[in-house]
């Protein structure tokens, strides 16, 4: 690392993912980016990722601090793209050259860049797709009846328990389920385990699969 050079210190969005380097995007839509950056002489020009050049919304540069802010949207993933990582270069001159361009940041060498630079990455995911945000336990008896708090981003908005379904295993068992809260971000269940037959085992590690039913 070029101890002269600016250096990336946080990234943020709109949805309170955070990371130093790279932060997640969602695939979907636009996603707000909050981007930090320490010893920086100069204020950023402008933000390319991909071979795109972002629209700053908001930019700010403290010379006595040597620190910058930016805020931009980074569209959606393109349906031609081949990957889920997308490469940004922060670029602080006018005159960088046209080989300054964000592949530097792919292998590592912006020596060719005639300006300071730093760089980032977005890493692209699938937020149409339900996720686990919390589990209160993943641990209980092979007699059943644990009670497990789970909350899931993006699930059907349910009402009642019988509208979800909680397959355990793969032998068809069920746990049974009760709606805490519902929204069309996230849903909050309360399972209770059923009864699992150990054999000769003395632990047995069985994924939970929740599915909101179809409505007729």
């Amino acid at each position: 690392v070029d101890a002269t050079l600016p250096q990336m210190s946080g990234l943020s969005t709109d949805e309170a993912k955070t990371g130093t380097t790279s932060v997640d995007v969602r695939s979907s839509t636009i996603t707000e980016v909050t981007l930090f950056a320490g010893n920086a002489k100069n204020a950023i020009v402008d933000i390319v990722v991909g071979s795109t050049t972002m629209e700053l919304l908001y930019a700010q540069h403290s010379s006595s601090r040597r620190t910058v802010k930016a805020l931009f949207k980074n569209p959606a993933k393109s349906a031609s793209a081949t990957s889920d990582v997308l490469h940004g270069l922060v670029r602080f001159g006018a005159s960088c050259g046209s080989s300054c361009i964000t592949s530097c940041c792919e292998t590592g060498d912006c020596s060719a860049c005639a300006c300071a630079t730093s760089c980032f990455a977005l890493n692209f995911y699938d937020d149409l797709q339900p996720k686990m945000d919390y589990i209160s336990t993943s641990t209980g008896p092979e007699v059943g009846s644990t009670e497990v708090v789970v909350t899931v981003g993006r699930l059907p908005r349910v009402t009642d328990g019988s509208e979800v379904l909680a397959s355990v295993g793969t032998d068809g068992a069920l746990a049974e389920a009760h709606v805490i809260s519902s929204s069309d971000d996230s849903t909050s269940l309360q399972l209770f385990t059923p009864a699992v037959a150990l054999g000769a085992l003395a632990t047995r590690v069985l994924p939970i699969e929740l599915s909101a039913k179809s409505r007729p």
